[in-house]
């Protein structure tokens, strides 16, 4: 997926271009690359890939709440 982004009409934006990969397994994002002018011509800014990712390893609902006892919040 490649997306250029109107940036001069909306300044808050990131970037100028943002590039994401997802793999054809599970849908899930492999790389995402983000460009930005830099000196008056784009370049990446950001670089971000997971390898050896793995899905389904056994977590639960308790794994991603703040009442989880071991987290200490």
């Amino acid at each position: 997926f490649l997306s250029d982004l109107p940036k001069d009409d909306i300044p808050e934006l990131y970037g100028y271009r943002v590039e994401a990969c997802f793999a054809a397994l599970h849908g899930l994002p492999i790389r995402i690359q983000v460009w930005d002018q830099v000196g008056g011509s784009l370049r990446i800014v950001e670089d971000y890939h997971n390898e050896k990712m793995r899905v389904n390893v056994g977590l639960t609902d308790l794994d991603f709440s703040f009442h989880h006892p071991d987290y200490g919040f």
